[in-house]
Formats: structure tokens, sequence, C-alpha cells
């Protein structure tokens, strides 16, 4: 079952990513504070480029584990009710909402606080319940969100999302 619900999430990102890079050639290049080569198109091609390889990774990965699995006998997901199938992947189902809430709010409340809450849930989302370490995937996502910002921001003089407070 697993292996399907790695081709699935796979596809669905690959797609996903597929618009996200061809519209990234929209972009109008514009180069922040004027201090670094890189323009504004260089991160989202790479965010990109990046996710297209884990999409085709994941992709890969569940077609080798589906023929692996192919000699032994399994429940078909036919046979699952729509009720169950919505649990089978819930994990899919709630990371596509946390990333459409992270991507519909990061201009309202900004990169840094936006950025730490979509890694905190995604961690605790995707993390079993018995090993789930809220003040470490609190400070993993605090601080992560930090650091890109300042790479960002600071070393690569990209302009990032304030959002309401500003800063």
């Amino acid at each position: 079952m697993n292996s399907k619900k790695d081709i699935l999430s796979g596809l669905v990102f690959a797609i996903g990513d597929s618009f996200y890079l061809y519209f990234c050639k929209d972009i109008v290049p514009f180069t922040g504070k004027g201090t670094t080569p890189l323009t504004n198109q260089f991160m989202p091609l790479l965010w990109g480029s990046l996710m297209m390889v884990l999409s085709l990774t994941l992709i890969l990965r569940g077609v080798c584990q589906l023929r692996k699995d192919a000699g032994e006998q399994k429940r078909e997901s036919s046979e699952l009710s729509p009720t169950r199938r919505i649990v089978e992947y819930r994990e899919v189902i709630l990371s596509f909402f946390v990333l459409f809430m992270y991507i519909f709010l990061l201009e309202k409340i900004g990169f840094i606080i936006m950025t730490a809450l979509f890694l905190v849930a995604e961690i605790n989302l995707l993390t079993p319940k018995e090993k789930r370490n809220y003040i470490l995937s609190l400070a993993v996502g605090i601080g992560v969100s930090i650091l890109l910002y300042c790479i960002f921001n600071k070393a690569l003089h990209i302009l990032l999302p304030t959002g309401i407070f500003g800063f």
C-alpha cells in the first residue's frame, strides 16, 4: 500500500512542480539590493529542480516497491471504502492542505512565521505519534526559518515577504 502512496504523491508533486517550473520563466529578473549576481529567478528554479528530483525519486521508490510486492498477495485499494481511503491517505491530504495554507498566508503573515509553522506542522504530521517531540519540532522550525531568512536576505540579498511584523 505504501508503494501506491509513494507513486501517487510523487505524481501529484511532479505535476504541480511542472507548472511551478513552467511559470518560473515568467519571473522578471530583479537584482535585489544589487550586490549579488544571482537574480530572483535563481532560487525558484533551484527549489523547483530539487522538488522535481525528489518527486521522481518518490515515484521510482514506489515503482521499485510495487515490483517487489508483486509476488505477494495484498489487499487492493479498490476494495477500500472512500472513507477508508481518506484515512489511508490522510498524511498526503493533510500535507497538501498545510502546503496550500503556507502558500496562501506567506505574503500576509511573513516568511519567518509561516515557514516555522509549516515546518512544525509537517514534522509533527509525518512523525509517528509515539516519537513526536513538539518542543524539538518547534525549535527546528524556528531555527531553520530564521537561518533561511538570514541566508536569503543577508547573504544572497533576496527579498522575502516580511508580513505583519515587518522584520
